[in-house]
């Protein structure tokens, strides 16, 4: 039986020129890794079948070959990096301080600098907050539903099976890079559900309720179930409709190009229209423009530039990810 299982794995991923790859480590599986992981009945969980990639091809949804010799870093569910590594006491217990004594819990140190107390600034706007909670949520949804539906915890791959590593990784749904695949990949369900194939166009709130009455409330929340608040759906809502105004325009401006063609060159011009907003304009406000053209974030002209570096992963890291997420501290619960 398990030899068939893992020939009909390999017949299926040969027809398509795909090949199997660990979510973890993001390298191509062995005969026998794989059928350690078809025995746990953890195929479906810790492993990703990625098709052949084409160098002349757009970006992928799910954030597959990036980087051309490393084509599984970086897709969605593969873990983000370390900078430094955690420090645990006995059995993953917090550290102690050198004295002894136990340290302040992290969570009690941030509510105390972050007190919760409404404060006017002269200088931003809620914006400012909402922008950089749309930021994280792109790159740092920890929402582990597609294993547990309802279970709000936490979840590591050591827990899934598919990491025997002994420092703790939590599980990301969404890729590991700025692309909008809270938009474009919602859930991990690849773009169909939020395509309209007609144009290269969006489905919106306004096209569901006129043309669609069989989806109800709860359809769309599982669509967009990655923006729980309302400036995140605000911000989801307007970049939802710009792919749409790019569609327009670029299907008059190319009355020969379809569907598919129209909708994956609107996306690419949306998502730099986003990477522009964020780290000309949005990054600028927290680390001045001199510093990020010193450390080579931006650039010291207008022109075009290609700092590619086949030799890095796609994928950002943990800490940023923890000290983004503070942002979602900074937004007015009573937004309306």
């Amino acid at each position: 039986m398990l030899v068939t299982g893992l020939f009909f794995l390999y017949f299926c991923a040969n027809l398509s020129g795909a090949a199997v790859y660990d979510i973890f480590t993001g390298e191509a599986l062995s005969d026998e890794q794989l059928s350690i992981y078809q025995n746990a009945n953890l195929t479906e969980t810790c492993t990703v079948n990625i098709t052949s990639c084409d160098t002349e091809e757009l970006r992928r949804v799910d954030g597959s070959c990036n980087n051309i010799n490393r084509p599984a870093k970086g897709v969605s569910l593969t873990p983000p990096k370390r900078i430094v590594l955690p420090v645990f006491d006995n059995d993953y217990n917090p550290r102690k301080a050198v004295s002894g004594n136990s340290l302040p819990v992290s969570r009690d140190i941030g509510q105390t600098i972050l007190s919760g107390y409404k404060r006017n600034d002269c200088n931003f706007t809620q914006l400012m907050t909402s922008f950089g909670m749309f930021m994280f949520w792109d790159v740092g949804a920890l929402n582990n539903s597609r294993w547990y539906p309802g279970n709000s915890t936490l979840l590591s791959y050591q827990e899934l099976g598919c990491s025997n590593d002994s420092v703790l990784t939590p599980v990301v749904d969404v890729t590991n890079v700025f692309d909008l695949s809270g938009i474009y990949n919602p859930g991990n369900n690849g773009d169909k559900e939020i395509r309209s194939y007609v144009g290269g166009e969006l489905l919106d709130d306004d096209d569901i309720n006129e043309t669609d009455s069989s989806l109800s409330d709860e359809c769309e929340y599982r669509r967009y179930e990655h923006f729980p608040t309302m400036p995140l759906i605000l911000m989801r809502t307007w970049f939802v409709k710009y792919h749409n105004y790019i569609a327009g325009h670029l299907a008059a401006l190319n009355p020969c190009w379809d569907d598919e063609r129209l909708f994956k060159e609107s996306r690419e011009i949306n998502i730099a229209f986003f990477l522009q907003t964020l780290l000309y304009e949005w990054l600028e406000l927290f680390e001045g423009r001199e510093h990020l053209i010193n450390v080579g974030i931006l650039a010291n002209d207008t022109g075009f530039r290609d700092i590619y570096d086949e030799t890095k992963y796609p994928t950002v890291s943990l800490e940023f990810l923890y000290i983004s997420s503070w942002f979602l501290s900074t937004l007015d619960a009573n937004a309306e």
